[in-house]
């Protein structure tokens, strides 16, 4: 059973964690975003204390 044969399953873990930690990391952290927020658009929010009746 292929299941069993510690060698063929670790490989491919292995396998596929070098791929995981080398090869897709870079990928990622290389993408541009296509729109960068522009700072002059933000509104500072009303700071104030709360209207809220308590009962």
């Amino acid at each position: 059973m292929p299941q069993l044969k510690f060698i063929l399953w670790f490989k491919i873990l292995i396998y596929s964690w070098i791929m995981f930690l080398v090869f897709i990391p870079p990928k990622v952290t290389a993408f541009v975003y296509s729109f960068l927020p522009n700072p002059k658009t933000t509104k500072k929010t009303k700071k104030g204390p709360w209207t809220w009746p308590w009962h």
